[in-house]
């Protein structure tokens, strides 16, 4: 089955008004996504946070989605993205306008591939 034929993952925009909490929330799948990387060091959630917060003006809710599994009575982040307008893009090209993906990873069971392809 696809992933997104069960009625329990939701693919749902990123709240900007609980900004911090999502911080908090996304913080452990995120570190999951990259400690396999090469030259990975780990950093703290306050360390993300810092990272972040300041960002949050020019972030734009329809680029940042968030893919969630409901089960046994627990909501599980198992996919992400983080996309970001090109402010650049219009040095280059008066008439196309870019999206810079800056994050984007899943959960690596193999009960979630497919999950990015809609």
């Amino acid at each position: 089955m696809h992933p997104l034929e069960d009625e329990s993952i939701i693919i749902r925009k990123i709240d900007l008004d609980n900004f911090e909490k999502e911080l908090e929330n996304l913080f452990p799948f995120v570190s999951s996504l990259f400690e396999q990387n090469f030259l990975y060091t780990p950093i703290s959630l306050e360390s993300f946070k810092e990272k972040y917060l300041p960002i949050k003006p020019l972030i734009n809710a329809d680029y940042v989605l968030i893919a969630e599994h409901e089960k046994n009575n627990k909501t599980e982040i198992v996919g992400f993205i983080f996309c970001y307008p090109n402010l650049y893009s219009s040095i280059y090209s008066q008439d196309e306008k870019q999206l810079i993906c800056k994050t984007i990873g899943r959960n690596q069971d193999d009960f979630y591939k497919g999950l990015g392809d809609t």
